[in-house]
């Protein structure tokens, strides 16, 4: 896959934003929002995904995740302020996109979730996905970024990937893959 995209990409093909989100298999793209998935407030209210969705809006759901070993980054320290690009994207596009967030990462506690969510200074919701449910359908990737699936407004996955390039750098320069 990576000898392909590499000579698309020398062509002028794909867009980066293709490439970052034809890497994370999961729900395949075109299928339907799980919007019958469980998800727990921050109330402890049992909530489904669809009832984030709004008729003929597309919903981008957020996976966050605090704790992570990977090769790129060693052992992750969460930072709230590496989520100040997502907040912008979400200040511009919250007039026709609906936003949602789940901490999804077994090793993560809820408590802890919140706490750092807080921190960001976003204020979308954030749920917690108990049974695993979540993380199960989306193959939710445990990876620093905050992983993002866009539905269209007819609820039909057209995404999954990284919201920007260089996430780990908040001043340089960078793409916005949505």
């Amino acid at each position: 896959l990576d000898e392909l995209i590499g000579a698309l990409r020398a062509a002028g093909f794909p867009p980066k934003s293709v490439v970052v989100s034809r890497r994370f298999p999961g729900i395949p793209f075109g299928n339907d929002l799980p919007g019958d998935l469980e998800l727990m407030d921050r109330d402890g209210k049992q909530r489904t995904l669809a009832s984030f969705k709004r008729p003929g809006r597309p919903l981008a759901v957020a996976f966050i995740c605090l704790k992570t070993e990977s090769r790129k980054y060693g052992k992750y320290k969460p930072d709230p302020k590496l989520y100040h690009r997502l907040g912008k994207t979400i200040e511009t596009y919250q007039d026709r996109v609906d936003f949602v967030a789940f901490s999804a990462n077994e090793q993560d506690t809820f408590a802890d979730a919140s706490e750092f969510w807080d921190n960001t200074g976003l204020t979308i919701p954030l749920l917690h996905d108990v049974n695993g449910m979540a993380r199960a359908i989306f193959n939710m990737q445990l990876t620093p970024a905050p992983h993002i699936y866009v539905f269209d407004g007819a609820g039909q996955l057209r995404y999954g990937g990284d919201a920007h390039s260089k996430w780990e750098k908040p001043d340089d320069d960078h793409d916005d893959y949505l």
